[in-house]
């Protein structure tokens, strides 16, 4: 599975998730808000934030934020969304475990799963959680498949 896949595998469930409106990869200065002019931002929406990888002899592993997050209006119950929040980032939990049992699938590990909940101001006042998930993938150094003469 490669970094690409890893992204694509995320964005798709976040997409067939019948409560994620939307979902979006990339910085934080990436995130779509409803504010921008054009911008068609809906929530709940799920921003996948890359935060780097770690490579050893037999291992790969990528870590993600994954950032679920509501608008908070005046009468909204800012605990109430980071609860259901928290709930999608489960769902998604959920649906990886399921993904990862077929034996045609390559089966990271996933491992050093936090959350961190959150209410913020961007151009949206948003309240959510985030998931902090890292996939370790068997990928040992083989210097017999490289390209080089």
């Amino acid at each position: 599975m490669t970094y690409k896949e890893i992204v694509d595998l995320l964005g798709n469930i976040a997409g067939s998730h019948k409560m994620i409106a939307d979902w979006g990869y990339g910085d934080l200065s990436d995130i779509k808000t409803r504010s921008e002019i054009g911008s068609d931002a809906s929530y709940p929406y799920l921003f996948i934030n890359p935060a780097g990888g770690v490579r050893n002899t037999t291992t790969l592993s990528w870590t993600f934020n994954l950032i679920m997050m509501e608008v908070v209006g005046q009468d909204d119950d800012f605990l109430e969304v980071q609860s259901n929040c928290a709930q999608y980032l489960n769902d998604i939990l959920a649906h990886l475990e399921l993904y990862y049992t077929t034996p045609q699938t390559p089966q990271p590990v996933l491992s050093g799963v936090t959350y961190s909940p959150f209410k913020e101001r961007f151009q949206d006042e948003l309240a959510g959680m985030t998931l902090s998930i890292s996939f370790i993938l068997p990928r040992p150094l083989n210097d017999c498949i490289t390209p080089f003469a």
